[in-house]
C-alpha cells in the first residue's frame, strides 16, 4: 500500500511539474506575440510618419 501511494504522489507531482512547464512555455509564446504585434505596430507608425513628411516636402 505504501509503494501504491507513493508512486501516486509522484506522479502527481510530475502532472503538476508538467502543467506548469506548459503553462509557462504558453505565456513565453503569448508575450513573444504581443511584443513582436507591438513592435509591427510602432514600426508601421514610423512609416507612415516618415510617408507622411515626404509627401508633405513633395507638395
Amino acid at each position: 500500500m505504501v509503494v501504491i501511494v507513493v508512486i501516486i504522489i509522484i506522479s502527481v507531482i510530475i502532472i503538476i511539474i508538467i502543467v506548469i512547464v506548459i503553462v509557462v512555455v504558453l505565456l513565453l509564446v503569448v508575450v513573444i506575440v504581443i511584443i513582436v504585434v507591438i513592435v509591427i505596430l510602432i514600426m508601421n507608425n514610423f512609416n507612415n510618419r516618415k510617408t507622411y513628411r515626404l509627401s508633405s516636402f513633395l507638395q
